[in-house]
């Protein structure tokens, strides 16, 4: 009898250990991420979030005076809406200007599902990480949900005001040394594109290496996942470049991978390849490397799901009329999750990195 019960009892231990160690680990792989449920209310309940989100503040540095506009007091008046792109499929873009000839972008997405509005969100934490560490981009700042502004078509939904940045597009360059210039990192795996032209490879590097201020906007866009860095979110003004529109971050829907850790696997190709580098090149690797590590440095995982957070609730998609606070929560925890995995990736990559560039195999 004390036979059975101990060739019973000790399968039950291990099975209920193994149980209780894996709800307490972030799988890396996506299709092991756990779906949501109410236990996670313990981490993100609201009293949380009073508490704690009221004392976080978002504390803007270059951009604080360029956004007068949001004072209060400031009388919108002096706002005037002077073009719009009609064209535009999936949002309202309308460029506005103030009294004193300072020009804005106002972005607003058309659906009002939660996914679409909270890439206002998306957009304004990108755009604050890239300004922290130096990264040339345009400044955001958000518009909530019930706030009224001159070129934001649909009171109740989310937008973002954007400063409008000198230049054009890459995509519209002429007779330019960077009219050619591409430095999207794709993921997409239904597109059924080769490794070779996935992710973090030769083409974006040897891209990247045409002036100094593309490495950081590459090394910003893996961190965080962007993969919609087409030609008409680059800005060139015949001296730099600037990143705008990153709101499509963390996206790994329809069977993509996160862009770090597709660096990661083409960064130990190259290593394990043995692949060589011009000067311009080797330069630009370093770059990179350096702006991976000021960014993982400062954006710790739980400092950034935290500023998402802020910017979520300052948005008012905490308390309204369309969206529960469980489809919030489950969005945040969604969040979360690439967050911890791209941070994961990030610190491979800077060592693969240090091994790629010096030499050493």
């Amino acid at each position: 009898m004390f036979f059975l019960f101990i060739v019973f009892l000790i399968p039950g231990l291990f099975f209920f250990a193994h149980d209780a160690c894996a709800k307490k680990i972030f799988f890396l792989e996506k299709k092991m991420y756990r779906p949501f449920s109410r236990e996670h209310y313990r981490v993100f309940r609201t009293d949380f979030f009073e508490n704690e989100l009221s004392r976080v503040k978002i504390e803007y540095e270059k951009s604080a005076s360029a956004f007068k506009v949001l004072n209060p007091g400031y009388d919108q008046n002096n706002i005037v809406p002077y073009h719009s792109l009609d064209k535009q499929k999936s949002s309202y873009i309308v460029f506005v200007v103030d009294d004193e000839d300072n020009r804005y972008v106002v972005k607003q997405e058309k659906n009002g599902i939660l996914k679409k509005q909270y890439q206002s969100v998306c957009e304004t934490l990108s755009a604050f990480m890239a300004e922290k560490v130096g990264i040339s981009a345009h400044y955001v700042r958000i518009l909530p949900i019930g706030m009224s502004f001159p070129g934001k078509m649909v009171k109740n939904q989310t937008a973002t005001l954007h400063t409008l940045v000198p230049g054009v597009t890459v995509r519209n360059l002429q007779d330019n040394e960077y009219e050619k210039l591409d430095i999207k990192q794709k993921n997409d795996l239904e597109a059924g594109l080769p490794f070779s032209e996935m992710g973090f490879n030769r083409r974006v590097i040897a891209n990247m290496a045409m002036h100094p201020a593309l490495p950081p906007i590459v090394a910003l866009d893996t961190l965080i996942g962007n993969r919609d860095r087409n030609r008409s979110n680059l800005i060139y003004d015949k001296k730099t470049f600037y990143a705008i529109d990153m709101a499509l971050i963390y996206d790994t829907y329809y069977d993509k991978v996160l862009l770090a850790k597709l660096a990661c696997d083409q960064v130990a190709l190259m290593i394990y390849n043995k692949e060589k580098f011009n000067q311009s090149e080797l330069e630009a690797l370093k770059s990179y490397r350096k702006t991976l590590i000021a960014l993982v440095s400062y954006f710790t995982p739980k400092r950034i799901y935290t500023l998402m957070h802020k910017i979520a609730f300052d948005a008012g998609l905490k308390d309204n009329l369309f969206f529960s606070g469980e489809e919030v929560f489950d969005m945040i925890y969604e969040y979360k999750c690439k967050i911890k995995e791209s941070d994961f990736y990030i610190k491979k990559l800077i060592d693969f990195l240090s091994v790629l560039i010096n030499g050493e195999v």
